[in-house]
């Protein structure tokens, strides 16, 4: 796949070589304006891609000034200073990425520049001398293409994958996301194109590393791999992802050496790269709080969807048209327990993890955000979840694993509704979870079913009532119940405790229903969740007894403490 882009980057060449050990200090330049640019709002097709203003016309997305470059008159007088370094720059948030190895170098040096509205200092890094990293070329034998042959009817079809997959009703990958492009932030990428049913991905895939700026990530890291192979790969039968034929963009932010704030300042670089190209979706299994300099820490306090850079620089993403899915964080035992950034950001969508049978992982970050926003938003699964290697499939955990899950099969999700408005998607998303009706801290929304949320979006002429049944549904699947009225009728929903053989009415609900609406009750979830661990036996039961014009159902749901 070849994409053609305009990216807009200056670099400073630099005659000095850094010996080992050095101390370079790295800070983030704001500028006041954007003055004496030769470029005009009006001509958007000098600075930005085709498919990134085709994007912008589609969805109504105005072109304003954070789309313009930075002032490259302000880059050049900086490049006058000596002793810094200018690695990038930032059009979001108007400035410059900087280093410098003079220790005698104070940020008030640059703060006294009439166009500079503020430096903030980032991190100290020890600078090892550079090794040459081992080149990397395509398998010896590559794999044949695509296999687009999906019967629904297989359900053998994910293979290895089946749980973690069918617990959130995966879509069967679908052939509209061959125009789909997913990009996935990371700390490396290490031989993934080994991995079998990963065919095509060395010569396809874009890459990009904004760590060392060495156009590789085939040899650093191996979480990248991992993260992708639970979207990308593609064995029928054996292992299949939640998004095998998507196009991918992958990039390195991440350096898993260190923990500094110059990560959060590539991944707001990697996300202007994935605007200037169009992608549609960036997964991200990052989240950042506390760092080897102690003096950069975030509070929770910044944790409000607004402050960190990472969570300004998710905010712009999806002001740009990209969908931003990001993991939750894995602190739930920890010191910290809460979420990480950009999780936070109000517009992400923040995955937590739960096992097979749908219960929360004690490892996932619990929410909310500072401002007591629901975090996460969704949950899948994370904890014991399979990873496809080129060493072959094994279980691992993590909120890491399960983004890319949900990821993948959002992607899918909205690639089949390319038409339909992203909060219209994500609002179907929210009314096919466990939580939907009492959403928290641990599960958010809940566990999600992409079936049926399509099935919401999508209305069929039904001549009979609906009552959506997945399969192999877990414990709070079954503690939900969506149904479908192909009348305008009443109907009842009859709610029931069973102890000792006996049934005890809950309450009774009556329920006028126009033709083709939809009824979404979580009453039995919420009176699982108002019972105490005492009272609750696992020879209980919660019934539920659903009388309509067309049908007539009861299921018992047995206690799962």
């Amino acid at each position: 796949m070849q994409i053609k882009f305009f990216l807009i980057i200056s670099f400073t060449i630099w005659g000095f070589k850094l010996q080992a050990n050095d101390s370079i200090r790295y800070f983030f330049v704001y500028f006041k304006d954007k003055q004496n640019t030769e470029y005009s709002l009006n001509k958007p097709e000098k600075y930005l891609s085709y498919k990134a203003v085709e994007k912008r016309n589609k969805l109504n997305i105005k072109i304003d000034s954070s789309d313009l470059p930075v002032s490259k008159d302000y880059i050049k007088s900086l490049a006058r200073f000596g002793f810094i370094k200018i690695i990038n720059q930032s059009k979001w948030l108007n400035g410059v990425h900087i280093s410098t190895k003079e220790s005698k170098f104070k940020k008030e040096h640059i703060e006294a520049l009439t166009f500079v509205k503020s430096v903030i200092y980032l991190a100290t890094e020890k600078v090892k001398e550079e090794n040459k990293k081992p080149e990397f070329g395509p398998p010896s034998n590559p794999e044949a293409t695509n296999n687009y042959n999906i019967s629904e009817s297989n359900q053998n079809y994910w293979g290895k994958a089946h749980n973690q997959n069918n617990l959130i009703n995966a879509i069967f990958p679908n052939k509209m996301l061959l125009n789909y492009t997913i990009a996935i932030f990371d700390a490396g990428f290490s031989k993934a194109y080994q991995t079998k049913g990963m065919q095509g991905l060395y010569s396809n895939a874009i890459i990009q590393d904004f760590v060392d700026y060495d156009n590789s990530v085939w040899e650093d890291d191996r979480h990248g791999a991992n993260c992708l192979s639970f979207m990308r790969s593609n064995s029928p039968n054996q292992y299949v992802g939640t998004a095998p034929f998507a196009n991918y963009v992958l990039i390195r932010t991440e350096n898993a050496a260190l923990e500094n704030l110059n990560e959060e300042i590539n991944w707001l670089l990697a996300a202007e790269f994935c605007d200037s190209l169009g992608v549609d979706l960036i997964s991200s299994s990052l989240g950042y709080t506390a760092f080897d300099d102690i003096n950069t820490n975030h509070t929770y306090s910044d944790l409000d969807g607004k402050t960190t850079i990472i969570a300004k620089a998710a905010d712009f993403a999806f002001k740009k048209g990209i969908v931003v899915v990001n993991s939750a964080g894995n602190e739930g035992k920890g010191k910290w327990h809460k979420i990480g950034s950009p999780a936070d950001a109000e517009n992400v969508i923040t995955i937590g993890s739960v096992d097979m049978n749908g219960f929360h992982s004690k490892f996932s970050s619990y929410g909310p955000s500072y401002d007591g926003r629901i975090k996460p938003n969704f949950v899948s699964m994370g904890q014991n979840a399979i990873v496809n290697s080129p060493g072959g499939n094994y279980a691992g955990n993590g909120t890491s694993y399960s983004t890319p899950i949900f990821a993948g099969a959002f992607a899918n999700y909205m690639a089949i509704n390319p038409n339909l408005p992203y909060n219209t998607i994500k609002k179907a998303l929210e009314e096919s979870s466990t939580h939907y009706f009492c959403p928290d801290s641990a599960y958010g929304f809940g566990i999600p079913d992409f079936v049926l949320a399509n099935k919401i979006l999508n209305p069929e002429n039904q001549v009979i009532d609906y009552l959506h049944s997945k399969t192999d549904p877990v414990f709070f699947q079954d503690l939900n119940i969506h149904f479908k009225s192909a009348h305008d009728q009443n109907f009842e929903l009859m709610l029931y405790y069973k102890s000792k053989g006996k049934l005890k009415l809950i309450t009774k609900i009556e329920v006028y229903l126009t033709k083709d609406a939809w009824f979404h009750n979580a009453d039995l979830l919420k009176t699982y969740n108002s019972m105490t661990p005492k009272k609750l036996k696992k020879t209980d039961a919660l019934v539920y007894i659903l009388v309509s014009k067309d049908i007539t159902i009861q299921k018992i749901i047995p206690i799962i403490k």
